[in-house]
C-alpha cells in the first residue's frame, strides 16, 4: 500500500493556517521563517520577514565606518525629535494627532533605525570609541538585568503572591 501524500489538501491547508495563527505568537521569535514545534503541532511561520532588500544591504555593507555612522544618524536625527514634537502636540490639545505622530515616530524608530543598526553594527564596531561605548552599554545593561532578576527572585521568596 502506498503511504499518504505529504502535501496538504486545500481544506487541511485552511485548517493549518488557523493553527498557525493561533500558535505562531508562542513559536516565532524575531520573525524567523524556521518551522517550530509547539504543543505537539508542527507549524511554519507565515510572518513576513522584515529584511532590508539585498541591493540596499549590499550598498550598506560597502560603506566605511564613518559613512555608516552618518547613515544611522540621519534617521535618528529625524525620528527622535519627532517624539518630542508629538508630546508638544498632545500638550497643545491635539491628542489624536499627537498620538498618531508618536506612533509614526516609534514605528520609524523600530522599522528603519533598528534595522539599519543591525546591518551597520559590525562597521560601527570598527571605530574604537564606538566599540568602547557599546561594550560599556552592554555591560551595564547585563548587570542591570541580572540585578532586577535577582531582586525579583528575592521578593518572590518574601511575598509568594508577587507576580
Amino acid at each position: 500500500m502506498r503511504p499518504p501524500a505529504r502535501h496538504w489538501s486545500p481544506n487541511r491547508r485552511a485548517w493549518g493556517a488557523s493553527v498557525e495563527a493561533a500558535i505562531v505568537g508562542d513559536c516565532v521569535v524575531e520573525g524567523t521563517r524556521e518551522p517550530c514545534c509547539c504543543k505537539g503541532v508542527m507549524v511554519r511561520s507565515k510572518v513576513p520577514s522584515m529584511r532590508i532588500p539585498r541591493s540596499i544591504h549590499r550598498f550598506l555593507n560597502r560603506l566605511g565606518p564613518y559613512q555608516a555612522l552618518l547613515t544611522l544618524a540621519v534617521p535618528l536625527a529625524i525620528v527622535e525629535p519627532l517624539k518630542l514634537v508629538a508630546l508638544f502636540v498632545v500638550g497643545g490639545g491635539h491628542f489624536i494627532a499627537g498620538v498618531l505622530v508618536m506612533i509614526c515616530a516609534y514605528a520609524g524608530s523600530l522599522f528603519i533605525t533598528e534595522r539599519l543598526f543591525v546591518v551597520l553594527k559590525p562597521k560601527l564596531l570598527t571605530l574604537p570609541w564606538f566599540a568602547f561605548a557599546w561594550r560599556w552599554f552592554v555591560t551595564v545593561r547585563d548587570k542591570l538585568v541580572y540585578w532586577l532578576r535577582r531582586t525579583r527572585t528575592r521578593v518572590r521568596k518574601v511575598d509568594p503572591h508577587f507576580s
